[in-house]
């Protein structure tokens, strides 16, 4: 009986001293029980910090021992951005100290993790912070700085609508500056011609130029209007140079076409006349025949004098462009200027064959009856087109002011055909281009040589001596 009093006794002491603890356990503070009773361990720390827990000690419990004893302060900005901790700690704990000095970088950073997950080297993040999108186009991180990144291409059709391949990057060539005329200008302008009259059947007009992407381009813009007839694929290829690169449509008329500078074909002949406001009618008459039987040809009119009304009705012509625009220049010699002296003829032929390296004048009263391909098969193989029958003795027609001129004696040519005037073919640099055409252009801006003292039609009378024609005859 005594003994099972102890045991009950002892029994109620127990259950009486765990009451208590536990009633003192949860009446004192946490700060109590931080002094009260030892951190035996780590677990106890985390129960008591949940929101740490969370944050960084379940991943790692040595980082949060580190961050939180060492420097207590870093845990404050961290923790309200507990995806960067993770990110940033785990991956690299030293970045935490020169990261906690600085929040706004966070701040950037953080509203694009993937930045942070693909960058290598924290200290590019002062500079991808400022513009994140920089990061995703660029392989190297040492070209950063430059913000605008091209794409890159092998061909055209891996760029956008009015863009080009160029040197691997797609590069934008339209809009673009307006440009003077060039010989880019010129040979884009035949090839485009050729271009849609082969493909749509469609002749081209309101031709602008603009500047290109590069010293050897040049931009084109044009209008579609009416219809032609078509071209053969042999054709086409015989006569493109290939120089368009891109063409592009803007609106449902309006076109721009990219161009590159292309070595000219050889012998590839366009057919120049010149006429004033007098020789309109006949003008008319021989671009209609040029239009019947080579509608493709490329044809150019020198204005020697054309009215205003008669210079706008030639820019509407299909496949003709108008040269001396004003009239002839006013850098040649006055003597130039009189159309019957004829000194133009050869300083617009001379220019014209410069320019598109094969020319054929034909005047403006001629009238075309066939296809030109013979003709310019002659002057592929010659270099130079001529044509004699008119007569049978050039001396008749000759100036002595001529003769002296180039020191020859009439003897010397006596019995020997003209030449006509309103028919010659050249070719650029070609033996005869050097040996006689260069010469006669000497000739024509000296007074002395086409214009001798004394010079009358009576006298100076042929069609061919009144013209350098003759004086290409001295030469040879």
């Amino acid at each position: 009986m005594k003994r099972h009093k102890i045991e009950t006794f002892i029994l109620c002491f127990i259950v009486a001293v765990t009451v208590i603890m536990f009633y003192l356990h949860h009446q004192l503070s946490d700060t109590d029980r931080i002094k009260n009773f030892p951190q035996t361990s780590l677990v106890v720390l985390r129960h008591k910090n949940p929101k740490i827990l969370e944050t960084a000690v379940n991943d790692n419990p040595k980082i949060l021992e580190t961050a939180v004893n060492d420097n207590p302060k870093i845990l404050e900005p961290v923790g309200k951005n507990p995806k960067i901790l993770e990110t940033a700690v785990n991956d690299n704990p030293k970045n935490l100290e020169p990261v906690g000095k600085n929040p706004k970088i966070l701040e950037t950073v953080g509203k694009n993790p993937k930045i942070l997950e693909t960058d290598k080297n924290p200290k590019i993040l002062e500079t991808v912070g400022k513009n994140p999108k920089i990061l995703e186009t660029v392989d190297n991180p040492k070209n950063l700085e430059p913000a605008d990144q091209k794409k890159t291409c092998n061909i055209d059709a891996e760029c956008e609508h009015l863009e080009t391949c160029l040197s691997g990057t797609c590069v934008t060539f339209w809009p673009k500056p307006p440009a003077n005329k060039s010989n880019c200008h010129h040979t884009c302008e035949q090839d485009l011609r050729l271009y849609e009259t082969h493909f749509y059947l469609k002749n081209i007009t309101d031709v602008s130029t603009f500047e290109g992407i590069s010293d050897d381009t040049c931009v084109l813009t044009y209008r579609l209007s009416g219809n032609t007839l078509g071209l053969s694929v042999t054709e086409y290829e015989r006569r493109r140079r290939g120089s368009e690169v891109r063409v592009e449509s803007i609106d449902s008329h309006l076109v721009v076409a990219l161009c590159k500078r292309a070595h000219e074909k050889k012998h590839e002949m366009v057919v120049v006349t010149g006429a004033n406001s007098g020789y309109f009618d006949a003008l008319e008459n021989f671009i209609g025949s040029m239009h019947f039987w080579e509608p493709t040809r490329q044809l150019v009119v020198y204005n020697l004098g054309l009215s205003a009304s008669q210079i706008e009705q030639v820019k509407t012509w299909h496949n003709v462009h108008l040269e001396w625009s004003n009239g002839i220049p006013s850098t040649y010699a006055p003597h130039v200027h009189a159309l019957k002296k004829y000194a133009w003829k050869t300083n617009a032929i001379y220019e014209s064959t410069k320019k598109y390296s094969a020319t054929l004048w034909l005047d403006a009263g001629c009238e075309v009856r066939g296809p030109l391909t013979d003709i310019e098969s002659i002057l592929r193989k010659d270099g130079v087109f001529l044509v004699q029958g008119q007569d049978g003795d050039m001396t008749r027609w000759v100036h002595d002011g001529t003769l002296r001129y180039f020191n020859v004696e009439r003897s010397a040519f006596s019995k020997k055909p003209s030449f006509a005037g309103g028919i010659e073919g050249w070719i650029l640099n070609s033996k005869a281009y050097h040996q006689i055409l260069e010469p006669l252009v000497e000739c024509a801006n000296k007074k002395d040589c086409i214009d001798p003292v004394g010079f009358t039609i009576k006298v100076h009378n042929s069609p061919i001596t009144r013209t350098p024609i003759f004086r290409r005859m001295v030469l040879l």
